[in-house]
């Protein structure tokens, strides 16, 4: 199901976080196994506001912020009745890194859901930038 721009909004404001580490700008899908977000890398986010930009690696956007990007984009998966649930990660078995996104890059995040049980949630999935994976997650156990 594709949402509109203001379910995609009505979701991304259910993420508890704000700036400025509120990392995904955008749903570009959500069913009940699966999440598509984008965050879009830009030399205004607040990672570059002391970099210089002198030298090659000034340019590339951490691959840590890539990660939380993406558990942002899982924890959607959980449904908030009132404010008092926030995701937290438990686990995971795996996450590799195949590369960094620069500046100007649009990162989609593919969740999805493996299991929901109670008060967890397992998820797998990719980051890719123009339909190149950067990183994969594998197994991740959410809780809330």
């Amino acid at each position: 199901m594709l949402p509109s721009k203001l379910d995609s909004l009505k979701i991304i404001f259910n993420n508890p976080h704000r700036f400025p580490i509120n990392l995904v700008d955008s749903v570009i899908k959500k069913s009940d196994v699966d999440i598509v977000t984008q965050k879009f890398i830009t030399a205004n986010d607040y990672f570059f506001k002391d970099k210089k930009f002198v030298s090659d690696d000034d340019f590339f956007y951490s691959e840590l912020l890539v990660l939380e990007s993406f558990m942002q984009s899982a924890g959607l998966f959980i449904e908030k009745k009132n404010n008092d649930k926030i995701p937290y990660v438990i686990s995971f078995k795996g996450i590799v890194v195949l590369d960094r996104p620069t500046i100007g890059s649009a990162v989609q995040h593919n969740v999805r859901l493996l299991s929901r049980k109670s008060n967890v949630i397992i998820v797998s999935g990719s980051s890719k930038i123009d339909n190149q994976i950067i990183m994969e997650y594998k197994d991740i156990y959410i809780g809330c």
